[in-house]
């Protein structure tokens, strides 16, 4: 026998909506809370950042070149982190990190100093940055072009430079990293003029040395 005459279909459960992911300085200022005991290491760190599938990875690396500390034999490391992420990103597979890397015992006081000095700077840009121009960030040969400067930017940050040599590429790696991870063609286009005139500061360091080094300071600090 058929349904009563006039009984309501069963309603559609609405699907629950995602959690809003959380903001950038909220992200740092949680990976500073991470770095409480006398070291820390990468796998206790991208533990932290499952909402964005480890995509900070390259935005960490390039805040600690940010800071301009002296990272005592860290820098060759971190910038071929940096260089493979972009590899990786180019060749649209997701990142990688050496093992040996992962459980390495870093400086807690170096990253939780980086960490929340990132986390007070990137609170009055988060209303600069966000999805702009996503025809053209979601295009897989943009993607792979970015992906092509963030290797770029590692090698840039390899060498032990001196400051202010090693800021520009840095600036030029967070600022892509932001774009690449809100999809802010802004942002990217930014990352790119850092990195092109990252380039030249090299360029102009290898034919003056540190006379260029001492021209490049006068103008930057």
């Amino acid at each position: 026998m058929s349904a009563a005459y006039g009984a309501s279909a069963p309603r559609k459960r609405p699907k629950p909506q995602p959690e809003p992911l959380a903001s950038l300085s909220e992200e740092f200022e949680r990976l500073a809370s991470l770095c409480s005991g006398p070291d820390t290491t990468f796998r206790a760190l991208l533990g932290s950042m499952t909402p964005r599938d480890h995509g900070l990875l390259t935005l960490l690396l390039c805040v600690v070149f940010c800071s301009q500390i002296p990272l005592l034999g860290l820098s060759i490391p971190f910038g071929a982190m940096v260089a493979m992420a972009g590899v990786r990103m180019a060749l649209r597979k997701g990142p990688w990190i050496p093992r040996r890397l992962l459980d390495r015992r870093l400086p807690s006081t170096l990253f939780r100093l980086a960490f929340h000095s990132m986390a007070v700077l990137l609170r009055p840009l988060e209303r600069w940055v966000r999805p702009r121009g996503r025809f053209l960030t979601e295009h897989p040969g943009v993607r792979r072009l970015n992906g092509a400067a963030l290797a770029l930017t590692g090698a840039l940050l390899m060498p032990p430079l001196p400051p202010p040599l090693g800021l520009p590429p840095a600036l030029a790696g967070l600022l892509l990293s932001m774009g690449i991870m809100e999809d802010d063609v802004l942002f990217i286009i930014l990352g790119w003029i850092t990195l092109l005139l990252s380039i030249g500061a090299m360029a102009l360091f290898g034919m003056y040395g540190f006379a260029g080094v001492e021209l490049l300071r006068a103008r930057w600090v």
